[in-house]
């Protein structure tokens, strides 16, 4: 894996006045099976143990290790306890992973990303409910694919980006439609596409910017889409 660009906060896997980082230069750090950027944080599986470790920002906990006086973390550090990664996102402020089906997320939760029926942010990694094949981090929300094909989505939901016909805000996982032939999820900063096995693709949310690929600037919910 190699880093480069703004690093205030160690987010590049080294400490900000580490004499390998050189500005325009590509820093190498370590070897991983995986990689998955937030907004000031950084988080990667080891390739050979498939622990995480993160290192950057760490103000919400998103570095997963806990709330300690000094919040960032200035080089990667592992996230206690958790083996066993496949699969890693990050959204602004937090992270989550898959590890076999078990899904697990630290960091900020202040819209309920977490999907633990809380606003708490989480310090240390804490379960994602449900058995997940895929996962995908927004800005504050996350959507994810079950192992039976279902999609589900939990957190800030002020465009639409949950895609269960609301503006509500869920602070647990809620299910999209009923379809059980999900094969992929991806979630932007405020949308969300998601992709059949039939390879038909669908998107929700904000849309200020054309990102739902409707010809149209306006916001949009699943139900809308498919009505």
């Amino acid at each position: 894996m190699y880093c480069w660009g703004y690093n205030e906060f160690g987010q590049c896997g080294r400490p900000p006045n580490s004499p390998q980082i050189q500005v325009g230069g590509w820093l190498q750090v370590g070897t991983w099976n995986a990689v998955a950027l937030g907004q000031g944080h950084t988080c990667a599986i080891d390739y050979s143990t498939g622990y995480v470790a993160c290192s950057g920002l760490g103000t919400s906990g998103q570095c997963g290790t806990g709330f300690a006086a000094a919040t960032d973390q200035l080089q990667l550090v592992v996230v206690p306890g958790m083996p066993g990664f496949s699969s890693l996102t990050s959204g602004a402020l937090f992270t989550c992973g898959i590890a076999g089906t078990a899904a697990w997320c630290w960091g900020s939760n202040a819209r309920g990303q977490l999907g633990n029926q809380t606003t708490v942010d989480a310090g240390l990694a804490i379960a994602f409910p449900g058995a997940w094949q895929q996962l995908s981090a927004g800005y504050a929300h996350v959507c994810g694919i079950q192992t039976d094909g279902t999609l589900w989505c939990s957190g800030g939901n002020g465009y639409g980006q949950l895609g269960d016909g609301t503006l509500a805000e869920r602070h647990e996982v809620v299910q999209v439609g009923t379809d059980t032939d999900w094969v992929q999820v991806a979630a932007g900063q405020e949308h969300t596409c998601a992709r059949k096995q039939a390879g038909t693709l669908y998107c929700w949310g904000a849309n200020r910017s054309g990102e739902l690929g409707t010809g149209t600037a306006w916001r949009a919910t699943l139900e809308q889409i498919l009505h």
